[in-house]
């Protein structure tokens, strides 16, 4: 496939985020639940967007536990690690960003991370200009695990189609997401993704690749 626009998700696909964000929500939980998380629970927390994951993990926290504060202590750990730039970059992510500019693609990031947190981390690291358009879930309103709205907001500011464009994202629930809307699909591996996972993703996206420099010739 000639790719004329690349939508990509930030964490886990471009950014080597995914075992921070881990212990952070992890840590959240059992801070203000008293209760330890299985490894299935945990990896809920990973392949859902948080919310959407704590909602999901209710039946276990005690009455009266107040679900948005421990969204809201989440959010404000991690906005201090993305504030100090320090999470890395996937190899060869920043140069296959680059290679798509030099090829005159549109480049776009559909995330479910806010804006407050994402913005300054990519001016941090160099990589804000090479992005055409950064729709999240907060704007959209709508979860990429639902409903493909963000992916959607990219593409028409992009003025793509489905037929040009690919999706570049690293969790099961998203990909379904985006196969099932009619969407190019380059999954990605991920740091954490469960062999489990790894065994539906692979035959569901439409390719599957280790590292980015697969996708540079």
């Amino acid at each position: 496939m000639q790719i004329q626009n690349a939508i990509f998700d930030l964490d886990g696909t471009l950014i080597d985020s995914m075992p921070v964000w881990r212990k952070i929500q992890v840590d959240a939980i059992e801070e203000n639940t008293g209760i330890k998380l299985t490894e299935a629970e945990q990896q809920t927390c990973m392949q859902y967007p948080y919310f959407e994951a704590l909602d999901k993990l209710r039946d276990r926290f005690p009455a009266g536990c107040d679900r948005g504060y421990v969204f809201r202590q989440s959010m404000e750990r991690m906005a201090k690690v993305y504030r100090e730039g320090s999470i890395p970059f996937k190899p060869l992510a920043k140069e296959y960003l680059m290679f798509l500019k030099e090829h005159g693609c549109g480049v776009g990031l559909s995330t479910a991370t806010p804006k407050e947190l994402c913005v300054p981390y990519l001016k941090l690291t160099g990589v804000y200009d090479l992005f055409d358009c950064i729709f999240t879930e907060e704007e959209i309103k709508v979860s990429k695990s639902v409903g493909p709205a963000v992916y959607d907001a990219s593409l028409a500011f992009l003025g793509g189609t489905k037929e040009n464009s690919a999706i570049f994202e690293d969790t099961l629930s998203c990909i379904r997401t985006c196969k099932k809307n009619g969407y190019y699909t380059v999954a990605i591996a991920g740091s954490l993704t469960p062999p489990e996972y790894l065994a539906e993703i692979k035959p569901l996206a439409d390719r599957y690749i280790q590292s980015y420099k697969e996708m540079m010739h």
